[in-house]
């Protein structure tokens, strides 16, 4: 018998795929703060949570943004709560300090897309990630 296949459609990883060090770890960094970012940002245009929770998270340009959108008329806000259901990020470039953040949410029945940018505020221990830009639709 030949050896098992470990091409691309075999089903299994491709052991010799290599990325560079520490891009994992900052792009899963990177999606959980994107995911969690995204959540608060929605729990606020929903009235569920005080904007006053995303300035640590939020350039002050977006929570003006996340403010208005809660006092704003809302397309689909009858349709129910904003739910989080995809998040993807990926890096700027060859710039590790930014990542540019899409995915989808729900209300009912409803998709909407979701789209911004989180740039890293570099200190000793780790980076803290901040919301630059986002757009709903």
């Amino acid at each position: 018998m030949s050896a098992p296949r470990t091409g691309p459609h075999s089903g299994r990883s491709n052991a010799a795929r290599t990325t560079a060090p520490g891009a994992p770890r900052t792009g899963a960094a990177a999606r959980h703060v994107a995911d969690r970012t995204l959540r608060l940002a929605l729990e606020v245009i929903d009235g569920r949570r005080q904007a006053a929770s995303l300035r640590a998270v939020l350039a002050p340009s977006v929570v003006g943004l996340v403010r208005a959108l809660s006092t704003a008329a809302v397309p689909g806000r009858s349709l129910g709560a904003a739910v989080v259901r995809t998040v993807h990020v990926r890096p700027v470039g060859d710039d590790t300090d930014d990542v540019e953040m899409f995915g989808t949410y729900t209300r009912g029945n409803r998709v909407f897309a979701v789209a911004g940018r989180l740039t890293a505020r570099r200190s000793a221990a780790t980076p803290a990630w901040t919301l630059t830009a986002l757009r709903l639709s």
